[in-house]
């Protein structure tokens, strides 16, 4: 969405009224702006609102956007940015969460260097195998280090799209049979393998959330 003059200054005054906490009340108590707040704060304000958005409510494209640019103008400490987040952790975590909501039986499995993160027991008693890989960006995922371990191995690939620090936002996820993977592999210069976001999210028919090939005979 193009950033118009009125939409930097609102940008600007948000991220002001973060700072100070009195003009955003008790709708902010530290941590990421999040597209809530700032949906939050128009309600009360529709004469801005109808400056910057031109509409009588903001898109929740629209607002994750102008949330993502107060943050930026935020130091460190208020909107709990860090540096080098746990992303693969993160990841594994959220996979796991996922299993457990859909009614599989699911463990983490422990360690540095490991080609299995988590191993599901299905209702038929066959096994099956999870590498997941994190990535904070919007680019790709390396995968030299990939390889399968059994035949009934998936590679879960999960992208936060640079909004990690904010856990309002969910990432996009793609379940991916070992089967498939090789197809997807990107040769980058210099030798690195990647597979790209614009890859799975081009196929997005197949792999997007697609727990369903877990129990896939």
């Amino acid at each position: 969405m193009r950033r118009n003059r009125q939409w930097r200054d609102i940008v600007t005054k948000l991220a002001r009224g973060f700072l100070s906490g009195p003009d955003m009340g008790s709708l902010y108590i530290g941590g990421p702006v999040t597209p809530r707040h700032v949906q939050e704060w128009f309600k009360h304000h529709p004469v801005e609102l109808e400056a910057v958005f031109k509409s009588i409510q903001p898109s929740d494209q629209m607002a994750r956007e102008m949330a993502r640019d107060i943050n930026a103008l935020l130091p460190d400490a208020l909107s709990s940015r860090t540096a080098s987040p746990e992303t693969g952790m993160a990841a594994e975590f959220f996979v796991l969460s996922c299993l457990n909501r859909l009614g599989y039986s699911a463990l983490l499995t422990l360690g540095n260097r490991k080609a299995v993160d988590i191993v599901v027991e299905l209702p038929n008693g066959l096994t099956v195998t999870i590498d997941v890989k994190g990535l904070a960006g919007t680019t790709g995922w390396p995968v030299d280090n990939v390889s399968a371990p059994s035949t009934r191995h998936f590679v879960v690939f999960v992208c936060y799209r640079d909004l990690i620090a904010d856990p309002w936002e969910q990432p996009e996820v793609y379940v991916v049979p070992f089967a498939d993977f090789s197809n997807l592999v990107y040769a980058a210069p210099g030798g690195r393998r990647l597979v790209r976001v614009s890859t799975l999210r081009a196929s997005w028919q197949f792999y997007e959330h697609a727990w369903h090939r877990l129990m896939a005979p």
